[in-house]
């Protein structure tokens, strides 16, 4: 027993080892070079010799560990080692490729890649006419590495540079770059992309990959010629009107080809209209991305009343007791009245036609005058015209036939002169 006991003091003293992670494997080594697994799943028991035990710690996705224990560590009791650095290969197909690791090329299409606890390092895969791929590896406690990682590129790019500058590249509503960006193309796929800058017409353009469709180019470049200008009207009631033809109410994007000019006009009931010239033309004014236009108070609307007399044939009939001479003096005096000039007076043939009575406002013109026609001599009747006209150019002439346009409204100095000639004729 004695003996024994002597033995079992001197038996040598296993090193408990605790290793993370928990997948990591522990062997240890002979001096001939033989291994033998000790321990996995977290923990080791490792029987330290007089000359030293090799231990190699490994674990897939990090950097092993090799290390030799002396007596002096089992004095300790128990030991905690942890695998920190990963490790991990990477294959990149197709074999042409260039990898890059913080932006240093890797001499081959496979490597092994290695990031050392709390530091980062970022991959970056690319070939001429493929969608790059880029990923960034951040080795934080609590985080696991990849065993392995293999890419390939498979998706078709075109690098696309577009101007002027400031411009936002866009795929499916979504903006991923300004000035350049990498449009993806998957296989037998289409991308459509648009190319929008305040102040200019988007522009779109479709690139397609696949055996149907043309070879796709390695770069291509959209410039942005076309203008708009985004009008806004107040009133936000105000119809607008490019090239004479209304577009919209409120507000309207207007399009300006190259080499071309757009002219605008604003109007709305009871205020002046407004017009706007937009050219998109070397050495022209610049074209603003956004136009508010406020819309004054009209002076003539304020002074006129819209009339279902203005611009009609309105037949008057003469009353039994009146003769025609009577009735031909009475509209005389109703109409000079309120005209000075008389372009032609005809009592035979029953015909009147007054000069324009012209009367400026500081944007427009209006004009009136009156026309009496013989309509019938039994019974006696004759029509009368009261023309308004209205030309929305604050210089326009009597004569400027081209710039006036009938007006559904009347001057309120000549609102009783109809109605005036129906009760003196009776």
């Amino acid at each position: 027993m004695t003996m024994l006991a002597a033995l079992s003091a001197c038996a040598p003293k296993p090193l408990l080892l605790t290793v993370t992670p928990s997948t990591a494997k522990v062997y240890g080594y002979s001096p001939r070079g033989d291994s033998t697994l000790l321990g996995q799943g977290g923990s080791a028991s490792v029987i330290v010799k007089d000359e030293g035990t090799r231990v190699l710690i490994t674990a897939d996705g990090y950097r092993p560990v090799s290390r030799v224990f002396t007596k002096a560590d089992v004095q300790s009791g128990g030991l905690k080692f942890a695998l920190t650095t990963w490790r991990f290969p990477i294959n990149i197909d197709p074999f042409d490729a260039d990898g890059r690791v913080d932006g240093v090329v890797q001499p081959r299409r496979s490597f092994v890649l290695e990031v050392e606890r709390d530091k980062a390092r970022t991959l970056e895969i690319t070939k001429p006419g493929y969608r790059r791929i880029v990923k960034r590896y951040e080795n934080l406690e609590g985080t696991q590495p990849p065993t392995i990682e293999r890419f390939q590129l498979t998706d078709r790019a075109v690098l696309l540079t577009v101007a002027p500058a400031g411009t936002t590249i866009e795929v499916a509503g979504k903006p991923i770059g300004e000035n350049a960006a990498e449009i993806a193309v998957p296989p037998g796929q289409c991308t459509a992309v648009r190319a929008v800058r305040p102040g200019f017409m988007p522009v779109e353009k479709q690139y397609c990959e696949g055996p149907a469709f043309a070879a796709l180019p390695l770069t291509d470049k959209i410039e942005l010629r076309d203008r708009m200008v985004a009008v806004s009207a107040e009133p936000a009631t105000a119809d607008i009107f490019v090239g004479g033809r209304k577009v919209g109410t409120g507000q309207f994007n207007v399009a300006i080809r190259t080499g071309s000019c757009a002219e605008v006009r604003i109007e709305a009931p009871a205020f002046s209209a407004q017009r706007r010239e937009y050219c998109n033309q070397d050495n022209a004014q610049p074209i603003p991305f956004d136009d508010l236009v406020k819309l004054g108070r009209d002076e003539a609307w304020d002074l006129s009343l819209a009339s279902d007399q203005a611009n009609v044939n309105f037949t008057i009939e003469v009353g039994d007791k009146r003769t025609a001479d009577d009735a031909w003096k009475t509209i005389s005096q109703i109409i000079t009245n309120s005209f000075d000039v008389l372009e032609v007076t005809d009592k035979e043939t029953g015909y009147l036609r007054t000069g324009w009575n012209v009367r400026r406002f500081s944007d427009k013109v209006i004009r009136t005058r009156v026309i009496v026609k013989l309509a019938d001599s039994n019974p006696l009747k004759y029509t009368i015209k009261l023309a308004s006209e209205k030309a929305d150019e604050g210089r326009a002439t009597v004569k400027d036939d081209e710039l006036f346009r009938e007006w559904d409204r009347i001057l309120l100095q000549y609102k009783d002169l109809i109605n005036e000639a129906q009760t003196r004729l009776r």
